[in-house]
Formats: C-alpha cells, sequence, structure tokens
C-alpha cells in the first residue's frame, strides 16, 4: 500500500497497486451507486490514520495533475494533425494540382494528397473524441462512486 521508494524522504506516498486495488473494487458497484471504503492496516509503518488519508487525496490530485498533463499532448497533437492535413488538402487543390505533365499522373497525386489530408484529420478527431483516457476514467470512477475513504 505504502511507496517504499528511497526517493519518498519520509512522506507518505500511496503505491500505484493501491489505486489498482481501489479500483478493482469499485469497478464492480453498479452506476448510480456510491460506497464508504473503509481499509483496515494492520501495521502503518509509523503513520497515522490522517497520513494515509490525505496520501490518498494526494494521489488523487496526482492523478489529475496526470490527466491535465496527458490531455494538453492530445490537444497538441490533434492541432498538429489537422493543420497537417489541411494544409496536405489546400496543396493538392493549388500548388501541387500541377505537378506532372500527365494529366493522368496529376489527377491520381492530387487525390492521394487529398486522401492523406482526411487521413490525418480523421485520426485528429479519433485521438479527441473516440480515445478516451484511462486516467480520467479511473479518477471519475472513484470521485462519483466512492462516498468516503475511511482507514482502520
Amino acid at each position: 500500500m505504502v511507496d517504499r521508494s528511497v526517493s519518498n524522504d519520509g512522506k507518505l506516498h500511496l503505491n500505484e497497486d493501491a489505486d489498482d486495488f481501489i479500483l478493482h473494487y469499485l469497478k464492480d458497484i453498479p452506476a448510480g451507486y456510491k460506497c464508504n471504503m473503509t481499509l483496515s492496516i494492520a501495521d502503518y509503518e509509523g503513520y497515522d490514520n490522517k497520513a494515509v488519508i490525505n496520501a490518498f487525496r494526494e494521489a488523487m490530485e496526482m492523478s489529475r495533475i496526470r490527466f491535465r498533463k496527458e490531455n494538453k499532448k492530445k490537444i497538441l497533437s490533434v492541432i498538429l494533425l489537422i493543420i497537417a492535413g489541411l494544409l496536405f488538402i489546400v496543396l493538392s487543390k493549388t500548388v501541387l494540382s500541377s505537378v506532372f505533365a500527365n494529366p493522368t499522373m496529376n489527377s491520381i497525386f492530387v487525390e492521394v494528397l487529398d486522401i492523406v489530408g482526411w487521413v490525418f484529420i480523421w485520426e485528429a478527431v479519433t485521438i479527441l473524441f473516440l480515445n478516451p483516457s484511462e486516467i480520467l476514467k479511473n479518477g471519475s470512477l472513484i470521485v462519483f462512486k466512492l462516498k468516503s475513504f475511511k482507514v482502520k
């Protein structure tokens, strides 16, 4: 439950397995219900109950920070993909529409660039709307299904 890494400076940090442990039980709760979770820990390793609860709250805050970072990266990649897609589409319709002397080759080249542009835009839509964030899903699950968290 407690992170035993050397870098924790004696401060209590929950192990990542603790999040998985809590999520494992919360996933079984039907939608619309909330639960009170009480953990009975035999040995706190010198920490009191409040320190464990504070560590849980800090772990939740860290997961929100990770979500914000992940979300910023996602938005940046979506913007870059849309710009690249629009650039390919515009270039295929204007500057690169007459690269080859053969009209058939030109038509094929323009069509390929057009398809590449739309694939970039579709990938941006997929990243933005169709790929859910695991961090957000897990954090939301804990927030919506956990009424209280206590340690004995």
